[in-house]
């Protein structure tokens, strides 16, 4: 019991000297929907790169490596980005669309994209979108953790948070390991706005060793045009 609380612990703030095992530095992403077409684009030091969308559903947004190993000598998969979303929330206020960022995982996509066929994702990671919203609120979300158990999913009621806005940038923090998974939400000032850390009872079977990853998108009014740009995105383990 001393270990999980210790490793559930390690999930909100990394110890100041933990060493950032492969360490990625993947640039800015940016999904966007614009007059009809959905697009993902990545800026690294060589410039733009239109990437691959969805494979079977050209309206919903799916990137990510789909798997990996753990490295030796680690029990933490964590993510970093600074987030803006300009005109997500409130271009979807009264459904369930949301950004979701998976870590310590594997996944593949649906194909086809119905019920019957539902995508493969193990995983634990946190969501940034309309959860439980106010239509008559314009302009917010809301974070909350998910958890992935291969054919379905799960985010816990008691994780959900309100008060995210378009047009604001937030630094988001995701640490996963075998034992659940933590995150937080910060101000342009480092002020604390969203935390939580979580034991996963849900889906405690998840392999240890899968290191995949990915940052989706769902899109389901497709009328309106909105963008979310995940900036300075990294990727370590400690």
């Amino acid at each position: 019991m001393r270990i999980i609380l210790l490793l559930l612990l390690a999930l909100c703030t990394a110890p100041a000297h933990a060493q950032q095992v492969n360490l990625e530095n993947r640039g800015t992403y940016v999904y966007d929907f614009y007059n009809g077409a959905a697009r993902i684009r990545n800026q690294t030091t060589t410039g733009w790169v239109q990437l691959p969308n969805h494979p079977y559903d050209p309206m919903s947004f799916h990137y990510g490596v789909q798997s990996a190993p753990m490295p030796a000598g680690v029990t933490t998969h964590a993510m970093s980005f600074w987030f803006y979303s300009d005109g997500y929330f409130g271009n979807n206020p009264g459904d369930s669309d949301h950004a979701a960022i998976m870590l310590k995982g594997s996944w593949t996509p649906d194909n086809p994209a119905t019920p019957a066929s539902e995508a493969f994702i193990q995983g634990r990671g946190a969501i940034l979108g309309s959860l439980n919203p106010d239509p008559n609120v314009k302009h917010h979300g809301s974070s909350a953790v998910e958890l992935w158990g291969s054919t379905s999913s799960h985010v816990p009621t008691v994780t959900v948070q309100q008060g995210l806005r378009d047009y604001t940038w937030y630094k988001v923090t995701i640490h996963s390991n075998a034992v659940g998974v933590g995150y937080d939400v910060r101000d342009q000032s480092n002020n604390l706005v969203h935390s939580y850390s979580i034991a996963d009872t849900w889906y405690p079977n998840i392999p240890n060793h899968l290191g995949g990853w990915f940052i989706a998108a769902t899109n389901t009014s497709n009328t309106s045009n909105w963008s979310l740009t995940f900036s300075d995105v990294q990727i370590w383990w400690f």
